[in-house]
C-alpha cells in the first residue's frame, strides 16, 4: 500500500519552493528567467504529484506495486535536485536583505548550466508523473465501462477511447523530453565554448558522478529502450517517427505494469459467472416436503440441546452431593453411574438421521442465516449469509471491494464490539429501525469501515459465541424443564440402608380401634456399618429411614387419636339421645303410620351407626395388615 501521506508531503514541499523561487524572480529581476523557469518545473511536478495522491487514496487497489516504487523513486529524485536548487540559490538571505543590494544576485554559468539541467530533469519528472496519473485514470474508465449501469455501452466504450488517446498523448511527450534533456545535456567536442566544461558540474551531473544527485540513468531507466538508439543530436522531426510507432503499444504495456486492471477485471469475471451460477440454480425447479423440514427442526432442536453442552457433574440437581461416610468406615462399593434412558446418547434403531458425521456435514450446509449489509457509496447489498438477497443497484457485489470507502454494517445481536477490536477492524456504533415494525422499534448496529467477505462475517459471529460462552455464567437447569436433571447414583441398600422401608401412605385411614396405638419397632440388622452404628449423612431434601419411620409413626398415631375422639363422640351423642328418649312422657298410642315410622327411628340409627364402624374397622384393619407385610 502507497504511503499517501509521503506522497501529499513531497508536493506541499514542492509548493512552497516553487512559490519562494517566484518571491527571488520578483527580488533579483538579472536572475528571473532562469528562477522563473525553474519554479514553473517545480510546481508543475508537485501539481501532478499530488493529482496522484488523490487518485490513490480514493481507490488504493487500483495502482500497482510497481506504480508505487516509480512514485517513490520520482520523489526521491525531487528531493535531490530541490536540495542542490536551494545551495545554489540562497532564498532565505534574499528574501530577508534589505537596502539596495537584495538586486545584486547574478548566478554564474557553473551555476546557470546546473539549472538548466535541473529544470530539463523535472520537465521529464514532471511528464513520467503524468503519464503514471492517466494510466490510473483510464484503467478506472475500463471498470467503470464493465460495472456502470447508468451509462450505455456505447458512450462507456467512447469514454475508453478517450482516455487512451491521451495517454498516448501523453506517452509521445513523455518520450520526447526524454530526447530533449539527453540533447541539453550532450557535450560536443566541437563546440569550444563548451570544451572548457567538460569537466565541469554539468557534465558531472549528466553521467551522474556526483553523489546525492540524480543523473541520466535515474531519469532515462523510463524511457523506452527501442529510443535508446536513436541519434539525439537530430532535430526533433526525426524523433516524432519512432516516438509515434512505439506509443499505441506503449499504452497497454504501461496499463499492465502500473495498474492491477487485469486482476480487477479477473474479479468482476468471477463475480459475473457466480451471478449467473445462482440465476440458473435459483430457475431451476425444486420439491419441498414437509417431512424434510420436519427432519431438519428435529436436528436443530438436537443440536442446541442445553444438556449435549454441559458435562454429567453440571446436570446433578441443585446441592446434590453423595452420602460419604465418617472417617475409619468401611466403605461399600458403588456401582457405576448409569444415567437415564431419556438422557442416554444413543438414539433410536429406528431413527436413520442421528449418525454423527452427516449430521455434522448437513448443519454446515443449513447455515446461520446471518443478515448483513455491504455498502459501497450510495449502493448496498444485502446479504443473508452468502447469498444477495436485496440491492439497490444492479452492479455486481465484487464492485464494492474496488472501493476503499466501502463498509459494512451488521447488528449487534450478531456481533459484540470486543470481537470487531479483536479483529483490528474499524467501526462506528450506531442505531437503525426495524424494517417491518410498528410502532417504529430501532436496534444497535456497527459501521464497520472496510467491505468484509461472508467468510470474515462468520468469524466475527463466532468469535462474539465465543466471547459470550466465556463471559455468562452456565445457568442451572429448571426442574420444570422437560430436559430434567437425572436422578442420584444407585446405592446398595444392604450395606447403605439397614433398616426396612415402611411403605408410606400420604393421607392413611384411622387404624384398628382395638390395636395399640403404638407399632412396634423393627430391631436393625447387622449391616455393613453395624447395629448401633449411625447412617451415612443423607442429601439435602431427602429423609431417612428413621426419620419417615418415625413421621409414619406419628401420623398413624394422630390419626388414631382423631378416630378415638369421634368414636366417643358418637357414643356421648347416642347415650345422650337414648337418656332424654327416656325423661320423654309416653306420646298416646295412634293408629296413624306416623307412629309406627317414629318407634323405628332409634333401631334405623344404631343400625347405621354399626354399619360405618364396621367398614371403618375393616379399613384400618387392611393397612395394619399391610404395615405388617412390609
Amino acid at each position: 500500500m502507497a504511503d499517501v501521506a509521503a506522497i501529499f508531503g513531497v508536493a506541499s514541499k514542492g509548493s512552497k519552493l516553487a512559490l519562494s523561487l517566484y518571491r527571488v524572480a520578483a527580488l533579483a529581476p538579472d536572475a528571473a528567467n532562469d528562477l522563473n523557469r525553474i519554479a514553473k518545473s517545480i510546481s508543475n511536478f508537485s501539481i501532478t504529484v499530488k493529482q496522484v495522491g488523490t487518485i490513490i487514496k480514493e481507490n488504493d487497489d487500483l495502482p500497482s506495486s510497481e506504480a508505487i516504487e516509480t512514485l517513490e523513486d520520482m520523489g526521491q529524485q525531487y528531493t535531490a535536485l530541490a536540495r542542490e536548487i536551494e545551495a545554489i540559490i540562497p532564498i532565505e538571505r534574499i528574501v530577508r536583505q534589505e537596502g539596495p543590494h537584495h538586486r545584486t544576485f547574478q548566478p554564474g554559468s557553473k551555476e546557470k548550466a546546473r539549472l538548466y539541467y535541473f529544470t530539463a530533469h523535472l520537465d521529464s519528472l514532471q511528464s513520467t508523473v503524468s503519464v503514471l496519473l492517466q494510466a490510473l485514470h483510464t484503467a478506472q474508465s475500463i471498470i467503470w465501462a464493465r460495472v456502470g449501469p447508468t451509462i450505455s455501452p456505447h458512450q462507456t466504450a467512447k469514454a475508453v477511447i478517450n482516455e487512451k488517446t491521451q495517454l498516448k498523448l501523453l506517452i509521445i511527450e513523455q518520450q520526447m523530453s526524454f530526447l530533449t534533456t539527453i540533447k541539453r545535456c550532450e557535450i560536443s567536442p566541437s563546440d569550444p565554448r563548451l570544451l572548457a566544461q567538460i569537466n565541469g558540474p554539468s557534465s558531472l551531473i549528466a553521467r551522474g558522478d556526483k553523489p546525492g544527485v540524480p543523473g541520466l540513468a535515474d531519469l532515462l531507466k523510463y524511457q523506452e529502450a527501442s529510443l535508446a538508439r536513436l541519434n539525439a543530436s537530430k532535430s526533433k522531426d526525426e524523433w516524432f517517427t519512432a516516438v509515434c510507432a512505439i506509443s499505441e503499444p506503449l499504452v497497454e504495456v504501461l496499463l499492465k505494469r502500473w495498474t492491477r486492471l487485469r486482476h480487477l477485471e479477473e474479479r468482476i469475471d468471477d463475480e459475473d459467472r457466480r451471478v449467473v451460477y445462482l440465476r440458473r440454480q435459483s430457475q431451476q425447479p425444486m420439491v419441498e416436503s414437509d417431512e424434510e423440514e420436519q427432519i431438519l427442526h428435529l436436528r436443530r432442536l438436537r443440536i442446541d440441546s442445553p444438556l449435549r453442552s454441559l458435562p454429567p457433574q453440571m446436570r446433578s440437581p441443585l446441592g446434590y452431593r453423595q452420602a460419604t461416610p465418617g472417617p475409619g468406615t468401611p466403605v461399600s462399593p458403588i456401582p457405576p453411574y448409569e444415567p437415564p434412558p431419556w438422557d442416554s446418547p444413543n438414539p433410536s434403531p429406528k431413527s436413520d438421521f442421528h449418525s454423527s458425521p452427516p449430521l455434522a456435514k448437513e448443519t454446515e450446509e443449513i447455515g446461520l442465516e446471518i443478515p448483513w449489509r455491504l455498502c459501497s457509496r450510495c449502493s448496498y447489498w444485502q446479504y443473508v449469509d452468502g447469498r444477495v438477497k436485496d440491492a439497490n443497484t444492479d452492479q455486481p457485489a465484487i464492485t464494492s471491494y474496488a472501493d476503499r470507502k466501502s463498509w459494512t454494517e451488521l447488528t449487534a445481536a450478531w456481533v459484540c464490539k470486543e470481537a470487531i477490536k479483536e479483529a483490528g477492524l474499524k467501526y462506528t456504533q450506531f442505531q437503525k429501525d426495524k424494517p417491518n415494525v410498528r410502532p417504529t422499534q430501532f436496534e444497535t448496529c456497527f459501521r464497520i469501515e472496510r467491505a468484509l467477505t461472508f467468510d470474515q462475517v462468520q468469524k466475527l459471529v463466532e468469535r462474539t459465541v465465543e466471547i459470550y460462552r466465556q463471559t455468562q455464567a452456565p445457568s442451572p437447569v429448571p426442574f420444570s424443564s422437560p430436559f430434567r436433571p437425572p436422578r442420584g447414583p444407585h446405592l446398595e441398600r444392604s450395606a447403605t440402608m439397614p433398616y426396612p422401608q415402611p411403605y408410606f401412605i400420604p393421607n392413611p385411614p384411622p387404624p384398628n380401634l382395638y390395636r395399640s396405638t403404638s407399632l412396634p419397632t423393627a430391631t436393625p440388622n447387622q449391616g455393613a456399618y453395624g447395629a448401633n452404628t449411625h447412617l451415612p449423612p443423607m442429601p439435602p431434601g431427602y429423609q431417612s429411614s428413621s426419620e419417615r419411620r418415625r413421621s409414619s409413626n406419628s401420623h398413624l398415631q394422630s390419626s388414631v387419636r382423631r378416630s378415638r375422639s369421634s368414636r366417643n363422640d358418637i357414643l356421648e351423642v347416642s347415650s345422650s339421645s337414648e337418656e332424654e328418649r327416656h325423661r320423654r312422657p309416653k306420646p298416646r298410642s295412634r293408629t296413624s303410620s306416623s307412629s309406627h315410622s317414629r318407634r323405628k327411628d332409634p333401631s334405623v340409627s344404631k343400625l347405621a351407626m354399626a354399619g360405618a364402624l364396621a367398614t371403618l374397622v375393616g379399613g384400618i384393619y387392611a393397612i395394619d395388615k399391610k404395615l405388617i407385610n412390609l
